[in-house]
């Protein structure tokens, strides 16, 4: 059997590194015992094929979450402005801070606590809030 250390030394490179990164990216932990032994490289090579098929996989799904939290997102601080007429979106986002009792998070993190809450692409609110300005 060939563990990842195997596997560095086979290939003369880092790719035992690189699986274990990428197993727990998939995986949510690293590989340990039975998930990090090949029976030979081919073995390792398929099923480093397999993860990134899985991480490409995970990635999209995440995409169309996150667009569709992003929508729902929207539609509340548009919901805010609409009851508290001039409010822009800035003092929206507080408000739905301060709903969530995340309004000192907000002031110490930034959005992306807000982001994180929501479940939002990182970056998503600045991007927002500069094309709306």
């Amino acid at each position: 059997m060939l563990n990842l250390s195997d596997i560095n030394a086979l290939t003369n490179s880092n790719d035992g590194c690189i699986f274990s990164d990428l197993f727990k990216d998939v995986n949510g932990f690293r590989p340990r015992g039975g998930f990090a032994e090949f029976n030979s490289l081919e073995e390792f090579n398929a099923e480093y094929e397999r993860l990134c098929k899985q991480l490409v996989f995970q990635m999209e799904e995440d995409k169309i979450r996150q667009e569709k939290n992003f929508r729902v997102f929207i539609g509340r601080i548009e919901s805010i402005q609409e009851l508290i007429p001039g409010t822009d979106q800035v003092h929206a986002i507080e408000i739905l801070a301060d709903s969530e009792d995340e309004l000192e998070e907000l002031k110490f993190y930034g959005y992306e606590r807000i982001e994180w809450l929501y479940d939002l692409k990182f970056g998503s609110i600045k991007k927002w809030l500069e094309e709306v300005a």
